[in-house]
């Protein structure tokens, strides 16, 4: 879910009938905010679905990244993947075109990869 929380209209039905919420989060004090909003939506729906966040344009050595980190897990928010910043990224975006696809060596795709692996996890728990 990537609204900020400002598109309420609809949200509980979506969230309800999702069978996972990833929503992405940049490392900034300006998205903590929007993002919380977003998660009080997202619990207020009563979805069954188990809601994550995504730090998109992460920086290991950045301490703002790092404390926000610690901030999320202080409030048992999981954070399924950490997305590192990389120039790829948007040059893949602009040439319409996957980061693998674009740039197959840049540090990002191990990221993504991860993340495709632990949605996959995720949903086979509750598939068994």
């Amino acid at each position: 879910m990537d609204t900020a929380g400002v598109l309420k209209n609809g949200m509980d039905d979506w969230c309800r009938a999702a069978d996972m919420i990833l929503v992405p989060m940049l490392p900034s004090t300006r998205d903590v905010e929007p993002t919380m909003r977003t998660l009080e939506i997202a619990a207020a729906s009563k979805t069954q679905a188990k809601t994550f966040i995504i730090l998109n344009c992460f920086y290991a050595f950045g301490r703002l990244d790092r404390d926000l980190v610690e901030y999320l897990g202080s409030e048992n928010i999981p954070v399924m993947a950490k997305i590192p910043r990389a120039v790829a990224l948007a040059q893949a975006a602009a040439e319409g075109k996957s980061v693998a696809e674009y740039a197959p060596r840049s540090h990002a795709v191990p990221a993504f990869e991860l993340l495709a692996d632990d949605i996959l996890a995720e949903k086979e728990k509750h598939n068994d």
